[in-house]
Order: structure tokens, then C-alpha cells, then sequence
């Protein structure tokens, strides 16, 4: 079924129906799953190439529906399209398979990064997008938070080294940094902040390196994501068990 299907107008019943059948027949990579928490309510998780934090006013099924939800849209992405070097038709994809999954987006495409300074780090730049993105202080403050609790992290740490090998290839690199919070109507807002690059000076911190603006080519997009949760109440069993199909790796857990 293509992803064009769902540009036409359906009643909702059409719509699940044909959503349902989507993910029945969806192909999938296999994944692996790592997560930490931040503090209190506050909860971070890595899982394949991003990391995704949620603020204290997400509850529970919401960080469920929203952990499961971009997982299976960041698979089918992956299954489709090599995520370093086909960047635009691999985005194209998660946000395609995202939007079938009830997620309303704002349209938007990469472009290149240029630091007005000499030098720059990743964390850094993802930080000051999701702030120019959002205008809730808290979503700016979780993702430092989330960053600084990744960045006390020991290289040997298993969160670590799998964010590394999920999110890095060669000289290619390609990962998110996502908040998800609530908007005034208590709805899933999650604030997404994806980049791809390439650089001859990939290390294991990479998210933490001063990177030199000649010796990388950096590509970001960032967009706002609203569930209708609604919706994806009628999916939800349907994408917990074509996830569990593919089976998972072990959780761990860090608290600052």
C-alpha cells in the first residue's frame, strides 16, 4: 500500500481500516532498544539512531503510544532506504509512515547547517533548533537535561556505544534529538529535531565534539508532531504487536 493512499479524504472507519492493513503488511528492521531515565517524571530513551524525552506533563500511554509509534516509523524507514546516505528519501518516509499513524505534521525538508562560528557541536545546534522551534522553556530545558545526563555517561556504557552504532556509519552520521510534551489541549506535541552529516572526524561522543564548519557537512529539519490520539486508540494493539514480532534488546536505566 503506498503512503500516497491516505492523501484522499476518508470517513474514520475507511481510514483505520485501511491503516490497520498498513501496519499488518509493513515491513520492518530489527531493533534493538536502550533507554535512561532523567529525573522524576521526566524520562529519556534511546532506541536505534535517536533519543526521545518526555516532560513531566506526558502520561503514560501517551509516552507509550509516542515510543511506539516513531520506533515503527523509524523501522519501516530503515527497511525502505539507507538512513546516511539517502537522507531526503528516508525522512520523506519516516514522516509519511509517521502522519498514517495519526501523527499530524508540519511540512518541512532539510537544509544545510552553517555555524556562524568557527567551530560547533552537534548537541549544541540541536538544542538552539528545538528552542527556535518551540516556545515552551520546558521542552528547551528536558533536552539540555537530557544531553547532560547522556554526555556523564562513560564511553563503555551500553546506552552509549548502542546510540553510537545506530546513529553512525563510516563517515556518515544521521540521528534526532525529539521532546514530546503536551500542547493546551492535552494532546502528544513532540518537537523534532533530526540531523545528517558527514565528516572525516566521527568519534564516539560525536554529539559532544567541536566540529570545525569546513571539516562537516550538516543537514537538519525540525518540525512540531501532534497525536490524535483518538485515532491511534484503534491502531494501538496493532503497533505493539507487529513490534513485538521483531523483538528487543534490554532496557537500562540512569537517574540525575
Amino acid at each position: 500500500m503506498a503512503t500516497e493512499d491516505f492523501k484522499v479524504v476518508l470517513d474514520e472507519d475507511t481510514k483505520t481500516f485501511l491503516v490497520k492493513h498498513f501496519i499488518k503488511n509493513c515491513n520492518l528492521a530489527h531493533y534493538t532498544e536502550k533507554t535512561y531515565q532523567v529525573s522524576g517524571s521526566e524520562t529519556a530513551f534511546t532506541d536505534n539512531g535517536y533519543i526521545i524525552s518526555f516532560t513531566g506533563k506526558v502520561d503514560q500511554q501517551q509516552r507509550e503510544d509516542t515510543l511506539n509509534s516513531i520506533r515503527f516509523a523509524w523501522l519501516a524507514a530503515n527497511k525502505k532506504f539507507n538512513p546516511y546516505k539517502e537522507r531526503i528519501e528516508w525522512f520523506k518516509e519516516f514522516s509519511s509512515v509517521m502522519g498514517i499513524l495519526f501523527w499530524n505534521i508540519e511540512s518541512d525538508s532539510f537544509f544545510e547547517y552553517h555555524s556562524p562560528s568557527e567551530s560547533f557541536t552537534l548537541a549544541d545546534v540541536s538544542i538552539q533548533l528545538l528552542k527556535n522551534v518551540s516556545k515552551d522553556i520546558e521542552v528547551g530545558n528536558v533536552a539540555q537535561k537530557t544531553l547532560d545526563a547522556f554526555k556523564k555517561l562513560p564511553n563503555t556504557n551500553s546506552i552509549v556505544e548502542q546510540f553510537h552504532s545506530n546513529s553512525t556509519s563510516g563517515t556518515y552520521g544521521n540521528f534526532q534529538l525529539d521532546i514530546a510534551t503536551q500542547d493546551s489541549n492535552g494532546n502528544v506535541l513532540m518537537v523534532l529535531c533530526a540531523m545528517n552529516f558527514e565528516s572525516t572526524n566521527i568519534k564516539e561522543r560525536f554529539l559532544f565534539t567541536d566540529n570545525k564548519s569546513e571539516s562537516i557537512k550538516l543537514f537538519l529539519v525540525a518540525q512540531n508532531l501532534v497525536l490524535n490520539e483518538k485515532l491511534y486508540g484503534q491502531i494501538r494493539q496493532d503497533v505493539i504487536d507487529k513490534l513485538r514480532r521483531q523483538g528487543h534488546d534490554g532496557i537500562a536505566n540512569i537517574v540525575i
